[in-house]
């Protein structure tokens, strides 16, 4: 398997825990969080690349303090990470496809 495949493989696994319908078209936003040294990341953008140049996904970069309290309020397993953000101002990582 390439790394491209591991890649969209791991974010595909990625699903919205015990959302509903209603939740789901309350997200308001998607953030794709990323560090500049990561690889994966790297691929990441590139694999996301049409939707974060239309404007459907928007980069944070995992240094900014914005990004670092996103973080701190859902349970990351490392970077980089897709984000939902809620119109209720919640967080809550997606699957890609989702």
């Amino acid at each position: 398997m390439s790394a491209r495949e591991a890649l969209v493989n791991r974010v595909n696994n990625r699903l919205i825990h015990d959302c509903d319908d209603a939740r789901v078209s309350n997200i308001e936003r998607l953030l794709l969080v990323y560090d500049d040294g990561c690889p994966a990341c790297i691929e990441a953008k590139e694999y996301l690349k049409e939707r974060i140049e239309s404007g459907e996904i928007l980069l944070l970069s995992s240094d900014d303090d914005e990004t670092i309290d996103i973080l701190n309020s859902i349970e990351i397993k490392g970077l980089p990470i897709l984000v939902a953000r809620f119109s209720d101002g919640t967080y809550e990582e997606v699957d890609l496809n989702g």
